[in-house]
Order: C-alpha cells, then structure tokens, then sequence
C-alpha cells in the first residue's frame, strides 16, 4: 500500500530502481506509489539534526545511573546500551541476528550497506543492548519501519558502505539502552579507537589506530576512495592475545574520551563501521567514516 507523491519525496525510489525493483508511476514520471513508510516528512530533519547535536546532554543523566549501577553491580550493566544486532526472519520462525549497527537516535540505527545485503530480503527487527547484557529484560526488540542503503553505495569497492534502519517507533530510553554518540570531526580521528565485533556469540574490543593517506595508498592494491578511513589493528601485547581476529561487516568502531568528571560514564563515540580487511594483524582495515556522512544521515533518516 502506498500515495501518489513526488518523485523527490519517495526515499526509497532510488534505492528501489538501483536494485531493478517496480516502481509505479502515478499520473506522469515525476509522481510514484510510495509506501507511507518512505515518504519524507520535511520537518524530520530539523528534529534528528537536534537529537544527534545535544547527545552529550540529552543522556548525560542516563550515563550517570550506569556509573552508579555499575559500581553496585557490575554484571548488570555489563551490556553495550548502544549497539545493535540486526535480525532477518528465518524458516523455522526463528530470527537470526547476523550484524551489528549502532542507535543514534531513539529511532534510527546506523549500519553498514553490506550488512542489510546479508540477505536477499530486508532485515526485520532490531535487537538493542543485547550485546553482553546480563538478563533479558536490559535490551529491547523493536521492528523495522524502513531500510535506507546509500544510493551510491558500490558492493566492489566498498564506497558509501552505509544504511539505516528506521524503526517502527521510538524506542523506550533507560540506562540499559540508548543512543550513542557521532564523532564529526572531518579533519582528524582520534588516535585510540576499538571495533566491536563478536566470534561465536563471544564478544571482543579489538585497538585499532587511523594511519596516514599515503601509508594507506602504499599498502592498498586499489584506491581509497572518499568516506572511507584506513586503519591498522594494535600488534598484539601478550602471547595469549589472538593475532589475527577476523572483523565482520557493520561491526562499529568507537572512540571512548577519558574526562574529569567524576561518577558518570565517559561518552562514547561512533567514529566509523567497519567495511572490509583481511583478518591478519598487517592487514589494512577499511572504515566507513560516519564524519563524511552526517548530513546523509539527516536527509535520510526521515
């Protein structure tokens, strides 16, 4: 089911035709049936822009119940509140959770492209703060309104590797789940940042550090190409520290500042998601760099 809009109004006619899907012309070629889900709302942008800018605010309050909470007991908050796994419906009833994104708002989760391409078919639910969560009742499932893949994302060469969930509604907001954080630097990234990745439903935080352009280029064998960032995993600093974990698509890279300020958690930044990289610790890791695509999100994530 769907309106007649225009063209420009349907988020999804791009998408739609770049897949070779039908689109259903209404009157002439500039108005389409778009599903009520798809059809941007002008006004949403302004509300997402103020969400994503007063984030360090906004839940200040809630990274203070998790410092407090976590010095009582600590294996109650032991989740990762703003982490999300990705489910797409299977044959026997179940759901499998196949990739990570990460809550940026109360509604809107952000991953990589290659990820939502896991399946032939659109990924239905979100699981948020399940990651390492101690009991059931500290995550939510929440459904999925609405898949958004960057229009020229390229599956070749991993360039503007990134999409959007749009869930059905906002979801509820506790110390146990909520959104993180965008780091928006578009100059400079920090120098200790982790990807958060898992190996058999273990989960593991692996160091890995931006190189320069230049060094980057030397050891790629194509192009970097823009949005993206090169990175390089920390040599290992005990013998029982695996060499060479493998990083999934989607798995968010983040950058946690140590503050001064005392008896709440450190705000913790989503600085990149993982795109492609071979598993050995000399190989180049490539990033998609959430900095270059701020303003993307925002007309998007309507």
């Amino acid at each position: 089911m769907g309106i007649c809009v225009p063209y420009a109004m349907c988020l999804s006619t791009k998408e739609r035709l770049r897949k070779g899907e039908r689109v259903t012309l209404c009157t002439d070629g500039t108005v389409v049936c778009c599903p009520w889900g798809d059809i941007s709302r002008n006004s949403g942008g302004d509300l997402i822009r103020t969400e994503l800018d007063s984030c360090e605010n906004r839940y200040h309050s809630l990274r203070r119940q998790r410092y407090s909470g976590f010095s009582q007991n600590e294996s109650l908050y032991s989740n990762l509140p703003h982490v999300a796994e990705v489910g797409w419906p299977q044959n026997n009833g179940g759901i499998a959770f196949e990739c990570f994104g990460y809550l940026i708002t109360s509604s809107i989760i952000v991953t990589s492209a290659r990820c939502l391409e896991t399946y032939s078919y659109k990924p239905v639910v979100a699981r948020i703060g399940s990651v390492q969560a101690a009991d059931s009742s500290n995550y939510i499932i929440q459904t999925i309104r609405r898949v958004r893949v960057h229009d020229d994302y390229d599956s070749q060469t991993g360039a503007n590797n990134i999409g959007l969930l749009i869930l059905a509604a906002p979801i509820e907001i506790n110390e146990y789940h909520f959104p993180g954080c965008l780091y928006r630097n578009n100059t400079h990234l920090p120098t200790r940042q982790f990807a958060i990745s898992d190996d058999r439903d273990a989960t593991f935080f692996l160091k890995v550090s931006p190189i320069y352009q230049s060094e980057c280029q030397q050891r790629l064998t194509v192009p970097l190409v823009s949005g993206q960032m090169c990175l390089l995993k920390a040599q290992p600093e005990g013998v029982y520290n695996p060499r060479n974990k493998c990083l999934r698509t989607g798995d968010v890279i983040v950058w946690e500042p140590r503050t001064e300020e005392e008896d709440v958690m450190d705000v913790v930044y989503l600085v990149g998601l993982f795109s492609h990289g071979g598993c050995n610790v000399e190989n180049v890791q490539i990033g998609t760099r959430i900095s270059s695509y701020y303003d993307w999100i925002i007309a998007n994530g309507k």
